[in-house]
């Protein structure tokens, strides 16, 4: 297994540790769309790991696949800075 494929690995980990970590989150804190934003963002960089692995693998993944994850990614990072934002003003404001 060379290098590239360890570290796509341990990111695959570290991510699947924060989804977790952020999962629990939800339940535990009441600002549930800036966690679920969050985790949906978290999963497809996940998936975007697991298909740049298999790539390494020699598997055939669709340019166009990665790029609606991208998308997503993008997306839901983009909603939770604004839920995140939206909460530090709502702080600010006690």
């Amino acid at each position: 297994m060379r290098v590239v494929e360890i570290l796509i690995l341990v990111s695959i980990v570290m991510q699947v540790v924060a989804i977790a970590i952020a999962l629990h989150l939800v339940n535990k804190t009441k600002y549930k769309a800036l966690w679920i934003c969050c985790i949906i963002a978290l999963v497809m960089l996940c998936v975007d790991r697991v298909m740049q692995f298999n790539i390494f693998r020699g598997v055939d993944v669709s340019d166009l696949a990665r790029a609606w994850v991208g998308i997503i990614v993008s997306l839901s990072f983009s909603i939770c800075i604004v839920c995140a934002h939206l909460l530090v003003k709502h702080v600010d404001r006690m």
